[in-house]
């Protein structure tokens, strides 16, 4: 990827955040307590009906339970937590009707079903998109056209990284869309998609810093200390599990 002078101001002050931000607490993080914090919002928010009536509500839960799953992608608890996700969308969604929604939570249970074959959520991830489907047929994800090849030139960025970036990039030129948390949100979910579906170490690399990116830009503007974690975490998983990238 061509870089400019900016990118490289950008990606070094990313990564200076990223030292300084991801805490011992932040990197040993247990799941399983996650886990059961973003329960714990999910009930609170279901006795509380006036609450309910605000995406911010919703959103917020999701998180917790996307945080399970980036924790500890391979752990006992990360299928749990992206079909939590997918169902809080799926909810949400039923009170919402906004099509960006629905696609959210029919992704999230996909990727239940393709990553985790084993587990016991994997048959409620079928359910579920065939409920919110209509009683259609769960998608079967062997015979989607892969993002990874569909569209790519030999060394250029595979089709969902592309989507991902042009979503980001509509995102920077509509300062109005940029005051709506769930507009980032949807960009983080495709870059985060892309660093756990892909190949090829390089675009998965790239996918978690985008993400990262993406949560540290819009902890500047919302002031929430878990976009700032979130940040901080991705950051924390690229440097582990990618030392050797540009990134």
């Amino acid at each position: 990827m061509n870089r400019t002078l900016t990118g490289y101001a950008t990606l070094g002050l990313l990564l200076c955040l990223g030292v300084m931000l991801v805490s011992p607490a932040v990197t040993a993080a247990d799941p399983k307590i996650a886990y059961f914090r973003a329960e714990a919002c999910y009930r609170d928010l279901l006795r509380d009906r006036k609450r309910q009536q605000y995406r911010d509500q919703w959103l917020a839960c999701i998180e917790r339970f996307q945080d399970v799953y980036t924790q500890a992608p391979e752990g006992p608890w990360a299928a749990a937590g992206l079909y939590m996700s997918g169902k809080l969308y799926a909810e949400l969604y039923e009170r919402s009707r906004r099509a960006a929604d629905k696609k959210e939570a029919v992704d999230l249970f996909e990727r239940v079903i393709k990553r985790y074959p084993g587990s016991r959520y994997r048959q409620r991830a079928f359910a579920a998109v065939r409920a919110i489907e209509g009683g259609r047929k769960a998608v079967a994800v062997k015979k989607k056209t892969s993002p990874r090849t569909s569209g790519r030139d030999k060394d250029g960025p595979p089709g969902s990284y592309r989507e991902a970036e042009a979503c980001y990039e509509a995102l920077r030129k509509d300062r109005k869309r940029q005051r709506y948390r769930d507009q980032w949100m949807a960009c983080i979910s495709r870059f985060r998609a892309v660093a756990e579906n892909e190949t090829d170490a390089r675009w998965r690399a790239a996918g978690l810093f985008r993400a990262a990116e993406l949560y540290l830009a819009l902890h500047r503007r919302s002031f929430n200390d878990a976009d700032r974690h979130a940040g901080a975490v991705l950051l924390a998983k690229l440097i582990a599990d990618y030392p050797d990238s540009e990134h």
